[in-house]
């Protein structure tokens, strides 16, 4: 009894140890968009809330709170996203471009991931509300 239970606590704890550390960008943008589908305020609030640096991007991300706030008003209803561009440079950065659909008018967002350590944060956000009008 006693060794099923130390085996339950250990294998809980190694199951905890595999997933911290295991975030994928993959894992990171999907959670992004389903956050976005339903607000895009808490989808880039999230996106900024962890790390250490993430008070350095305070005025950035209220910027970016600020210009989707207005995307519903200006191009409709979020419909869907898709990739764009993927670009990897070295091991620890991947420049992830989106097309963001909307019902009036596509929008480019920008998704720069960066893996310190161990796991991958989204370091950066751009948007392109112009997309298309060059």
């Amino acid at each position: 009894m006693k060794t099923t239970k130390a085996f339950s606590t250990l294998a809980a704890m190694l199951t905890v140890f595999m997933l911290h550390g295991q975030t994928t960008p993959e894992q990171l943008t999907d959670k992004f968009f389903e956050l976005y589908s339903k607000s895009p305020k808490m989808a880039i609030n999230d996106a900024f809330s962890f790390g250490a640096c993430s008070s350095k991007t305070k005025e950035q991300k209220d910027t970016l709170i600020n210009q989707t706030e207005q995307f519903q008003d200006l191009y409709g209803w979020y419909i869907s996203h898709e990739k764009l561009v993927e670009e990897t440079e070295g091991e620890s950065l991947k420049i992830l471009t989106y097309l963001v659909k909307y019902d009036c008018q596509p929008i480019r967002l920008i998704l720069v991931l960066y893996k310190a350590k161990d796991d991958w944060s989204i370091s950066n956000i751009y948007i392109d509300n112009d997309f298309g009008s060059d």
